[in-house]
């Protein structure tokens, strides 16, 4: 009977020690219960017992071998970096990983030889190979602070990429419309831009830290619609702003024709009018300068808009403006010489009135 049974013992204990030597601990720790035989009683206790103290050995060179590089050999995990309420941030969140990192992986290995059993009397309950534990505290604290620094890397990982984050933070109409006065303000913005969005293509896709694979691929979206964003916000405020600059000169226009078309009763209204036109002579050269700004801004717009049907509904269309511009100024030169012609007119009434 106990020749017939020692094979059998051999091949299940040995199985349990070859799994035990199995260099991946950390990973493989699970094979270890189906090799362990129920224990028979009998004559057999004493070899049952030599193959406990095999099986003791083994694991505890494997388990200090893990406590040295658990953090490399545990199972891939993988993340993603995500752009998510203002806010750049892993999915799952860094504290979920943290717990699942501590419970499911760390607290798994470390406690296997508190829950291990061997195939002796000796080992029927756990606690056999707890001196394994007992015996590595400074093995066992380095593999946490390990983790500590691990989850260090991922948090700096995070800071990495923060300031490709910011446009998703600013309301970019505000921003615009507050910082962007001069057309050289667009150009160097539009330059930014065209620079950043060649540096955002070099990004990597993913990124692996120990055992944490991280997949980029969601942030770099929104790197990208936040450049696209950007880009549109750039071209609606430039727009916005020479729309602006349009309606003045208009308006300036506007008041001047009503100017020229006012009749003049009395002579104090002929000098308000003379007033009124020496102002709008003075405006001449700012209202001059607003125009070749706003064809500058076109020219940019035009560029921005890619051309095509595009370009043409971005441009601010002044044809009407340059078309009449010309004989308002010299409406408005001659202005004096009007006045004083309102101004015989009006003499003449008087006399004739007496």
């Amino acid at each position: 009977m106990v020749e017939r049974q020692l094979p059998w013992l051999d091949s299940h204990a040995a199985g349990a020690e070859a799994a035990c030597t199995d260099p991946d601990l950390a990973t493989h720790h699970r094979r270890f219960t189906p090799w362990l035989p129920p224990s028979p009683r009998g004559c057999l206790q004493v070899w049952r017992q030599h193959w406990d103290f095999q099986l003791y050995k083994a694991l505890e060179v494997q388990y200090l071998s893990g406590l040295e590089m658990i953090n490399k050999t545990l199972p891939e995990v993988e993340v993603k970096m995500v752009f998510r309420q203002h806010r750049l941030q892993y999915d799952p969140p860094l504290e979920e990983l943290r717990i699942r990192h501590v419970k499911d992986l760390l607290n798994t290995f470390l406690g296997l030889p508190l829950r291990m059993k061997g195939v002796s009397d000796l080992s029927e309950r756990p606690g056999f190979f707890r001196p394994i534990v007992d015996a590595n505290p400074t093995g066992i604290a380095r593999v946490y602070a390990a983790a500590e620094s691990l989850f260090t890397q991922l948090a700096d990982e995070l800071k990495k990429y923060q300031d490709w984050m910011v446009l998703g933070t600013l309301d970019l109409d505000e921003f615009a419309d507050a910082n962007l006065l001069e057309v050289s303000d667009w150009e160097l913005n539009f330059r930014m831009l065209k620079a950043a969005s060649r540096d955002a293509e070099k990004l990597p896709n993913e990124i692996r830290i120990e055992c944490y694979k991280v997949s980029l691929a969601p942030v770099k979206g929104s790197i990208d619609e936040h450049m696209k964003k950007l880009q549109d916000t750039l071209v609606a405020s430039l727009r916005r702003k020479t729309v602006a600059e349009k309606d003045q000169i208009e308006d300036f226009m506007k008041n001047g024709r009503e100017l020229f078309t006012r009749q003049a009763n009395t002579v104090e209204d002929i000098g308000l009018a003379g007033q009124e036109a020496k102002g709008l002579t003075a405006k001449l050269a700012e209202v001059q300068a607003a125009r070749r700004r706003i064809d500058e801004k076109n020219k940019l717009l035009r560029q921005m808009a890619g051309g095509g049907r595009d370009a043409a509904f971005a441009v601010v269309d002044l044809t009407e403006v340059n078309n009449s511009w010309d004989a308002f100024t010299n409406q408005l030169q001659q202005f004096d010489a009007h006045l004083e012609e309102q101004k015989g007119n009006l003499a003449v009434q008087v006399r004739s009135d007496h």
